[in-house]
This record gives C-alpha cells, structure tokens and sequence, in this order.
C-alpha cells in the first residue's frame, strides 16, 4: 500500500487508467496491487510529494499481533482510493500526514505507533467505502474509540516485549472505559476478543524468545503466563505449524 502527501504545486497522476488531478495538501492513496503511474505535473518542476508504502498485512499482523483474517476481510471492504482533498477527507489527511512523518523516526515502540495509525487509515477507508455513517455492524463507533482501543493494544505490545505480564482489566483501564464495555468495543474494532489478543501476542513474544534466546520450554512458558504447558504446545503447533522444538531447531539450522 502506498501513501503520499502533496507538499507544493499540482498536476495529474494515473491511478487505474484514470487521469486525475492533484493540488498541494491533497493526499495519495493507493492499494496494494493496483496499478498506478509516477506523477505527472504540467509545465512545473516545482512538485513535491512524500511517500510511504507498507504491506497493511504484514505490518498489522507483525508489530501488534492483530488477526490476519479480520486485517484481510477489512482490506476487501475497501473500494476507494486515489487522490482525496484534505479539507473534505481531514481525518485521512492526518492519519497519513502522521504516517509519513513517524516512519523517519526508526524504533520499535514507534513502529507500533505507526503501525496503529495504518490500522485506523484501514478503518477509515473502510467505513467511507461502506458509506454507512461510520457503523461497522451494529455498533456505531468513531475515531476516538478506535484511538483508544488501538493505545491499548500499543500498551499490550510494548509490556509484554518487556517481559511482563497484561491482563484485560488492565486494558480496560488504559482506555478508562469499563471492562464489559470495553470488551464489546475491542471485539466489534479488531474483530476477536481482548483475551484472544492476548494470547495472540504471548504466542508471538514466545516465538521471539524460541529465536533469539536459548531459554528452555518450560521458563518460556513461565514467563508468558500458561498455567498448562499442553495449552502452550497446542496452540503454538496451531499457529505456526511446528512445535516449539522444531520451530527452534529449523530456525537455527536456516541461521547457520
């Protein structure tokens, strides 16, 4: 997917063999696998454009755990692109402008950060495709709920990278909401439930420690909170297709 941000002048680009004109503070969107052109500019040299691209997936899945299949139906949803005018579309604007801006900076908790904006420019381009008044099902949601459920999952990532424990209670009151309330919203956003989430992103930091530590099994399981080490090996082997000790071993051969 790639993104960009007009900074001065205007002309044309080709999205889909369409011609369609651009200004300064326009923005760029463009899905993944569509065809598109470099930018066009008539009689100027003066035109300047910021960029970024990312694979929505692959990002979504990797820095906040987030379920492949719900990133997956979100990205079908999408019917819009192209070039959109910011006073007309000003939370696009910003969510790009933002996106843009916070990939120069290259950390890990800051690419959670930016990883949270590419999700909420999903939802975006997804309810106005949906052109349903900002409903997704049932349940009428906006932006702020979105911020705030996303804060919670940055928290829940960068806890648990630590070592530390995160339980849903704790999710709920980083977002000030109570927790019923705040399971319901979770669930209607990112599509599962707070606690699958978490087991999603204790199996992901149980694949980092198998990989880049020589922790044994057991003291893996300690440290993300299993009481039943068969509940780890299940859903481990469920995920990732091999058990933890083949994954381990296949990864250090490639290593080698």
């Amino acid at each position: 997917m790639k993104i960009g941000e007009c900074i001065s002048d205007s002309g044309f680009c080709y999205i889909n063999d369409l011609v369609i004109p651009f200004k300064e503070n326009d923005i760029q969107i463009i899905l993944p696998f569509q065809p598109h052109y470099d930018i066009s500019v008539q009689n100027s040299t003066n035109t300047l454009w910021y960029f970024s691209s990312f694979e929505p997936l692959k990002v979504s899945t990797d820095n906040l755990c987030l379920n492949a299949h719900h990133i997956i139906d979100l990205l079908k949803h999408i019917t819009i692109s192209g070039i959109f005018n910011s006073d007309t579309y000003p939370i696009l604007s910003n969510l790009v402008n933002d996106i843009i801006n916070e990939s120069l900076l290259n950390n890990k908790f800051k690419q959670n950060m930016i990883t949270t904006k590419i999700y909420m420019l999903l939802m975006e381009l997804a309810q106005i495709s949906s052109r349903n008044n900002g409903k997704i099902g049932n349940l009428t949601i906006n932006n702020v709920q979105i911020d705030l459920i996303l804060s919670s999952i940055t928290a829940v990532s960068k806890t648990i990278s630590q070592g530390c424990l995160f339980y849903v209670t704790e999710m709920a009151t980083s977002c000030n909401l109570s927790e019923s309330y705040f399971r319901k919203i979770f669930t209607k956003i990112i599509g599962e439930s707070p606690k699958k989430h978490l087991d999603r992103c204790y199996l992901n930091h149980a694949l980092q420690l198998l990989f880049e530590t020589d922790k044994s099994i057991s003291d893996i399981i300690l440290e993300i909170d299993i009481e039943d080490p068969s509940t780890y090996y299940c859903e481990f082997t469920k995920l990732y297709k091999l058990s933890p000790l083949k994954y381990r071993k296949q990864n250090i051969e490639i290593a080698k």
